[in-house]
């Protein structure tokens, strides 16, 4: 219902409860459409148990779980051409020699490393899994096939592939290997037939990440080509956003699926083990914790605060940590406060400032994120990535941006235009859990929230505690403008305190103004602009023809903000 509710943002309706109405209906159809897998209740709970919508109080709220045939059918597929060994292997001599020699950094293999190689190379299917967890060697273990493969099969033998661009290029840096994001690899198939070559090992990085019909499609161009591929990731951390679980589902129809298990990145003997525990979920280890005093607890405005701190003193220290919070609007709340201390502290310097996408401010020197991928933005190293991180060198008067790589003090610089910078920048200094799942800080990062029910323990998920006027994970956004902070300001660090915090409420309670007025307008409509038919409306929306009308059943739909 969320997504239709973006979907339809920009319609205009007569009345809200048109509005209402056709997004229940499209979610109605969305549903019959689907295979529901939640068992339905065995009895009728008293009304005293039951919520104002019906629903029992003993089931969580919105936890019906659906399928659909077509989602199905790919997990078939998959688990089929990963029981199939018409792919191409590697010779035991090929594997036993890569196994013995050091590669160009001078790292020999593990044991555990040189037993996934083999499990790997020699048996031939069409699609294998490696479970990479994090610290344990994964860049290492990848490095050791392609090794084996180009010696057999040649330069070039070798690509790969990962969910998003920025999880890419990290495998294309780490693997010196040409590498694709799977969507963009896709529409080119489509669109050119290039496909892949008969021999070559296709490595899909971060698979625990990558949408099970993706995966289905991919490696059927890979099977029909003569190629293998290689899932690389861990069922332990976060999935999909989209239809996943394709590689959970892999490694555990399997019972000698290829496992990492010596962890390298710790210093004390006993952190490799406990990570293992924790990342199985095992609560004893918590224990072992406690007793190392590696757990503090607080409030969540305490922990948060906490958090804060420990990363900018990493940050003064010159360290790479991450601050993560869990969701956009703590995102975008911490984001805020973390670049109103720097003005205060005289880190950023007052001058022309431009409006993001979530209604924050941004201006030189700031840290920012890019989320859209955009080839058409390049410097002689690449092009703009979907969560890449920048440092903003020039703010211009049309809106555009000048912006370089964070580690980069000279060249390399690209020019974001305004439209672009208004919709699709946010400010990099916290981020969210899934952004931050690639990413390898020093130290590691440091953040904690409560566990949700029904969510798996995750060691990247942060709660922080956000201000009553910024419960809009996105903002509507004011009209683009350049501003300028007064220079005398910089010699008033009251004045400027709460010139600062004047710009932090005003994100929030403004933005919220601004889509409440931007609500009335949608729903202020004469006669003639309401649909004759809400079915024939909501049937373009689903594509399935003319939609029975149905009674209105959902509450509270009037919410435009997107995801």
């Amino acid at each position: 219902m969320a997504e239709v509710a973006c979907q339809t943002v920009g319609w205009r309706f007569a009345t809200v409860e048109d509005r209402e109405v056709i997004t229940a209906m499209v979610a109605d159809a969305a549903e019959q459409a689907s295979l529901r897998l939640t068992p339905p209740e065995l009895a009728t709970s008293p009304a005293k148990f039951r919520r104002p919508d019906g629903t029992s109080v003993f089931r969580p709220k919105h936890s019906t779980v659906f399928s659909s045939d077509s989602l199905l059918a790919a997990e078939d597929h998959l688990l089929q051409r990963a029981r199939t060994a018409t792919g191409p292997t590697i010779d035991l001599t090929t594997v036993g020699t890569i196994t013995s020699k050091a590669d160009s950094e001078g790292r020999v293999l593990g044991p555990d490393q040189a037993a996934a190689l083999a499990s790997v190379a020699v048996p031939g299917r069409v699609v294998d899994v490696l479970v990479g967890p994090a610290g344990a060697g994964k860049t290492a273990a990848m490095n050791a096939p392609r090794r084996a493969w180009e010696t057999e099969h040649g330069a070039g033998s070798v690509v790969g592939l990962a969910p998003s661009a920025v999880a890419a290029q990290v495998l294309a840096d780490d693997l010196r290997i040409a590498t694709e994001n799977t969507a963009k690899w896709w529409t080119t198939h489509q669109h050119t037939g290039v496909t892949f070559k008969a021999g070559q090992l296709v490595i899909i990085d971060e698979a625990s990440l990558a949408e099970t019909l993706s995966l289905n499609r991919i490696t059927l161009a890979a099977e029909e080509a003569g190629t293998k591929v290689l899932l690389v990731g861990d069922y332990a951390q976060l999935p999909s956003v989209d239809a996943g679980g394709a590689f959970s589902l892999l490694i555990h129809d399997r019972h000698d699926a290829p496992e990492l298990v010596d962890v390298h990145r710790f210093t004390h003997a006993w952190e490799k083990t406990a990570s293992l525990e924790l990342r199985h979920g095992r609560t004893p280890v918590i224990d072992t914790y406690l007793a190392q005093d590696r757990i503090h607890d607080g409030d969540a405005e305490a922990v948060t605060a906490a958090a804060y701190t420990a990363w900018r003193h990493d940050r003064q220290q010159g360290l790479a940590s991450v601050l993560i919070a869990e969701t956009r609007e703590n995102v975008t709340a911490l984001n805020i406060h973390t670049r109103a201390d720097l003005i205060l502290d005289s880190t950023l310097k007052p001058g022309p400032e431009i409006t993001l996408s979530d209604g924050s401010m941004a201006g030189v020197g700031d840290t920012i994120i890019t989320r859209r991928n955009d080839r058409r933005l390049r410097n002689r190293h690449g092009w703009v990535h979907n969560g890449q991180t920048w440092t903003i060198t020039a703010v211009r008067d049309d809106g555009s941006v000048t912006i370089r790589p964070p580690s980069a003090r000279f060249g390399n610089s690209i020019v974001l235009p305004a439209d672009y910078v208004a919709e699709h920048v946010d400010l990099g200094y916290a981020v969210t859990a899934h952004r931050a799942q690639s990413i390898t800080p020093t130290p590691p990062t440091s953040s904690s929230n409560p566990r949700r029910r029904g969510k798996p323990v995750c060691g990247y998920d942060a709660r922080a505690r956000i201000e009553p006027g910024l419960r809009h994970p996105r903002p509507c956004r004011r009209p683009r403008r350049r501003r300028r902070v007064p220079c005398e300001l910089g010699r008033q660090p009251r004045t400027l305190g709460r010139a600062v915090r004047d710009e932090f409420v005003d994100v929030g309670s403004g933005g919220n103004q601004a889509c409440v007025a931007g609500t009335e307008q949608l729903v202020r409509t004469t006669a003639g602009d309401r649909p004759r038919h809400r079915t024939d409306l909501a049937s373009e929306l689903v594509g399935l023809g003319r939609y029975p009308k149905r009674p209105r059943s959902r509450a509270g739909l009037n919410d435009h903000r997107c995801c």
